[in-house]
């Protein structure tokens, strides 16, 4: 709001001056990021920011003056407007736009980073620039003095006396000077550790810190305010200090690990008790416990704690974690009771599979030796489909064709895209095999939604002339080899529509758990995808194929992905990965520190060649995927998988 009207800027619909009565439009002005930065407000002008800096009458719109170049975080000081471009601060007249002054950034080279919702503030003669880290400057050009994270939060008000500040849970003020120095006696530590944890919400973040130094008085009266926080959050997780409680309950860790020692096991434990079953800032006591407890204090009580879950909730927790990671006899026990145990639950198996090797000992790496899989047939595809389960959604619809037979058509991703067309004949109580129809109705991220089908248009196939067309379609019977997969099957996986058995193995395309790779005697980089693969994908049936690739690899038979894996070779593309983002997974390997790999490097060995790093990636869309960090130990001639880290989720 200025005294000739009021400026709104709108991201993507550029800049109005409204008049202050009727909210008539003014005038209007294209502009990229209009709504981006705040406009300052100079008695009837605004002065905005975006793709260069402006003075704007607000009655007529004119430009009075702007400049050449990008100028961000601009700040009024008494007749000088201060702003920073990419190199270097500016002060320019208010009046003219003139350049009086330019300064080199403070620390060049260093990342100089806005941060949002958050204002450059002034007391007329200087100004402080939200940048990292924040400088402060003189109107008349020289620099007073620039700190990374001088204050806690983001400064809103400064005078030449006070600084307010705030951030999503605190409004603090600061004034010249420094924290007293901290006391020498240990009943003066105990004092101020329990003066500081008391008043924890409403400290600073370098009062906070102090409690590094008052171990070991500050651990358990840390403890003992998470605990009260964590009670709070999950009584009542809506009320209105739930934000605040929140914000306490994810920044008070790192403190919690740093000033623990290992004698304060039994304390982490009594704490971690005292909390609900089902809450999950648990979590953070069994991190700490990990790093840093005494294991024969913690392994039996949080065996005894994950044999109590019932058997729908014991998916992964950093219980389970701190168990499976841990040498102690009762861990190791455990693991290896999951592992061998087929119904015991997916988490705990693919934990113990992971670790064991590492964990176990001799028996720890003979129990993951078994849990391997070996070569053997997998489903049929039309087997891997649950018709009596087919959901509303799946199910577009139920017809009669002309010779009496009753028909569904549905959709499936058993075949990577789960807009695939399928038809299936009812007989009697009984299904017949589903065909695929070759058909598929949505977007993919090759290649836009077809609209029609041998011109007939998609909304009228699906809804009436399927039945028309498919039952007795020699194109989707067609099966020229006689392996059970038809021709329009084949040629979504790209096996040999004329041979039986592509890859020559003696296992038919149909149960080939990779169909397009024969089994062969592996060198160490296949040793350790092959071992990267069964790891990752351990107790996992993620119902879809999946595409694998990895740098100067040829193809060999790899197991424990669930369904079926296809490999892809340059020159050798599958036809499937053109309809990347329908549902396929595409499966690669890079260099553990996520650069693109070089040549055909993507391990990463220890000086002895006996720990190796990679990065396994699965994409199955665009916003669906992930990198994980394999690391591996090698045992004999062979690979063992001992740590798989999350690097990424997209």
């Amino acid at each position: 709001m200025t005294s000739d009207g009021v400026y709104v800027g709108l991201d993507g619909l550029g800049e109005f001056g409204l008049s202050k009565q009727q909210g008539k439009i003014l005038w209007h002005h294209p502009a990229r990021y209009a709504g981006l930065h705040r406009p300052l407000v100079l008695g009837g002008d605004v002065i905005t920011e975006g793709d260069k800096c402006r003075r704007i009458a607000l009655r007529t719109g004119d430009t009075r003056w702007k400049t050449e170049q990008e100028l961000d975080d601009c700040v009024l000081a008494t007749g000088v407007i201060i702003g920073a471009s990419a190199k270097e601060i500016q002060g320019r007249d208010v009046a003219t736009g003139k350049l009086l002054w330019k300064l080199p950034l403070a620390d060049a080279g260093t990342s100089y980073m806005h941060m949002e919702e958050q204002l450059p503030v002034s007391d007329g003669e200087s100004v402080w620039l939200d940048r990292n880290p924040v400088v402060c400057v003189t109107k008349g050009g020289r620099e007073r003095w620039h700190r990374s994270q001088p204050f806690t939060g983001g400064a809103v008000y400064a005078d030449s006396r006070l600084v307010v500040t705030t951030d999503s849970t605190r409004l603090l003020a600061y004034t010249t000077g420094a924290l007293p120095p901290l006391p020498v006696t240990e009943p003066e530590k105990q004092a101020l550790a329990q003066r500081l944890t008391s008043q924890y919400e409403i400290l600073d973040d370098s009062e906070r810190k102090q409690l590094l130094k008052l171990t070991p008085y500050a651990f358990p009266l840390l403890l003992a305010r998470y605990v009260e926080w964590a009670k709070a959050f999950d009584t009542d997780r809506q009320d209105k200090g739930g934000m605040a409680l929140y914000t306490l309950l994810t920044d008070v860790p790192p403190l919690l690990l740093a000033t623990c020692r290992k004698e304060d096991t039994d304390t982490i434990v009594s704490a971690w008790s005292k909390m609900g079953e089902k809450s999950g800032w648990r979590n953070t006591l069994e991190s700490i416990l990990m790093a840093k407890g005494e294991p024969s204090g913690y392994i039996p009580v949080l065996i005894q704690s994950l044999r109590r879950l019932p058997a729908d909730a014991r998916e992964g927790s950093s219980a389970l974690t701190a168990v499976s990671h841990s040498t102690h006899p009762d861990a190791v026990a455990f693991m290896l009771e999951a592992l061998h145990d087929p119904k015991a639950a997916p988490a705990w198996r693919k934990e113990a599979f992971v670790h064991l090797a590492d964990t176990g000992g001799e028996e720890g790496i003979r129990a993951v030796r078994a849990a391997r899989h070996s070569r053997a047939p997998v489903k049929p595809w039309f087997d891997r489909i649950n018709l009596a389960k087919l959901g509303k959604r799946a199910i577009l619809g139920t017809k009669t064709d002309s010779r009496g037979r009753t028909w569904i058509l549905f959709q499936d991703g058993v075949l990577g895209n789960y807009s695939d067309l399928f038809i299936v004949q009812k007989d009697g109580a009984r299904w017949k095999r589903p065909l695929f129809t070759g058909v598929w109705t949505a977007a993919t991220f090759h290649h836009p939604a077809p609209k029609t089908f041998r011109g007939i248009p998609l909304a009228r196939l699906i809804a009436t002339e399927w039945i028309k067309i498919f039952p007795d379609d020699p194109t989707i019977h067609r099966d020229t080899d006689g392996d059970g997969l038809t021709d329009l099957v084949e040629a979504r996986l790209g096996t040999n529509p004329n041979k039986a058995d592509t890859d020559g193995d003696g296992l038919s395309d149909l149960v080939d758990p990779c169909p397009n790779a024969a089994p062969r005697s592996p060198d160490d980089a296949e040793k350790i995808v092959a071992a990267c693969i069964e790891a990752r994908f351990f107790e996992e049936n993620r119902g879809v194929p999946a595409i694998l690739s990895a740098p100067g690899v040829k193809p060999f038979e790899v197991y424990g992905y669930n369904p079926v894996v296809l490999w892809e070779a340059p020159g050798h593309k599958i036809p499937m990965g053109e309809l990347y983002g329908g549902g396929v997974n595409i499966i690669s390997f890079n260099y553990p520190d996520n650069a693109e790999a070089k040549d055909t490097a993507f391990i990463r060995y220890d000086r002895d060649k006996k720990i190796a790093h990679t990065l396994i990636r699965r994409y199955s869309g665009g916003l669906n995927g992930d990198g994980i960090e394999v690391t591996l130990r090698k045992i004999g001639d062979e690979w063992f998988v001992i740590e798989l880290q999350m690097r990424y989720i997209s």
